[in-house]
């Protein structure tokens, strides 16, 4: 067998575990807090679009009310989430075949805990993250005509899931001005931006509403001191290295030593110079606006570009013993994290495996959205 045939069915058996881990996951692990409040409060009473708080990820919220006309389980509440992972699993192993180094680059882009955990759950964050995995491999690796215009569509529909991924949206009409100002001038090009900004107003006023500090939930006010933003790369590296600072420095002190090999293309310059314009508006818009700066699961969204923009210097590397480190950095720093049973950021959840045991339902708080929906809606307790 041909050794790049060979290295292709590696990668297929690799994305096909992933997907499998996603699958069982999805299926077992207990309705979380936010998952239940959603449902709730907007699937179960067909308030949709209501959105006053920034529980309610809207587009993920609407697939929730379709997807439960087939039944309100955890997993059939959970598929869109999960069929955006397939899907970003795929368009990871589709990067993956374009560069080299394919294996530590899909490992690197399917192994990220945080990723991984939401794109099992009904929360708008992975479907947020697979749209704009989807909206920058259209824009560089594909053929397809009108990339620009395919890409800003599946930006702004990533921003209905996640409404702060508004700066992802501006930030790429941004940088395409900067680049290429001729081709952004045409009739066709200008017309398409006006109507996604028009579009995009009507978030914008929803985010600042939803994000004042009067209301439940307006970001998580995590206090992380300078230093662990500096080596956690403002957040994004502690998506992956969650439960383990070694591992985090240990991969930080390897990729700066190979940072330099980073590929010179127009593809490799057009996403490393828009991922930085997305972190400086990361930084700079919570400062402008007195909120919180976003931390954890806030960061998703935004993950995709970090990944490829990594990967970009990843393709490069020639030492086959840096390849293997990091690789073996990032498979045993998952494995610490993969947890089937519960989610990375909800804890406190219920036991499924006791909720028919009245004894232990006495020992639930009934306020719970979680409490309510087993009760309620799956007849438990």
């Amino acid at each position: 067998m041909p050794k790049k045939l060979e290295q292709i069915n590696y990668l297929k058996i690799i994305c096909l575990i992933i997907a499998t881990f996603l699958t069982i996951k999805a299926y077992i692990t207990p309705f979380t807090y936010d998952e239940a409040y959603s449902y709730l409060s907007y699937v179960r009473t067909n308030d949709l679009l209501t959105v006053n708080i920034a529980n309610n990820h809207l587009l993920n919220t609407i697939l929730m009310g379709i997807f439960s006309i087939f039944g309100n389980s955890e997993f059939i509440l959970r598929l869109p989430n999960l069929l955006s992972g397939f899907i970003y699993i795929y368009i990871g192993y589709r990067i993956s075949t374009k560069l080299n180094n394919s294996l530590l680059i899909l490992i690197f882009i399917l192994l990220n805990p945080t990723v991984f955990d939401f794109l099992s759950l009904a929360r708008g964050y992975g479907i947020s993250a697979t749209l704009n995995l989807l909206g920058i491999y259209i824009f560089l690796f594909s053929d397809v005509k009108q990339k620009y215009f395919f890409s800003l569509t599946f930006f702004w529909l990533s921003s209905l899931a996640i409404y702060t991924n508004l700066i992802t949206l501006f930030s790429f009409i941004f940088l395409n001005f900067i680049i290429e100002k001729r081709v952004f001038l045409n009739l066709k090009t200008t017309l398409i931006n006006i109507i996604y900004i028009s579009l995009s107003v009507p978030i914008a006023f929803k985010l600042f509403e939803i994000t004042q500090t009067s209301k439940p939930l307006f970001g998580r006010n995590i206090n992380i001191d300078t230093v662990e933003r500096v080596y956690t790369f403002f957040g994004f590296l502690k998506t992956y290295f969650i439960s383990s600072h070694l591992l985090n420095i240990i991969f930080l002190f390897i990729f700066l030593f190979v940072i330099k090999n980073f590929e010179q293309s127009l593809n490799s310059k057009f996403v490393i110079s828009l991922f930085i314009v997305i972190l400086l508006c990361l930084i700079l818009v919570p400062l402008i606006f007195n909120r919180p700066l976003p931390v954890e699961r806030l960061l998703i969204p935004f993950i995709p570009f970090f990944q490829i923009s990594v990967c970009f210097v990843f393709t490069n590397i020639k030492n086959k013993l840096v390849i293997s480190l990091l690789s073996f950095v990032l498979i045993l720093n998952f494995s610490i994290n993969l947890d089937l049973n519960t989610s990375i950021y909800w804890d406190d959840f219920i036991d499924t495996n006791q909720i028919s045991n009245s004894i232990y339902c006495e020992t639930l708080d009934s306020t719970r959205p979680e409490y309510i929906y087993y009760k309620e809606s799956r007849g438990y307790c």
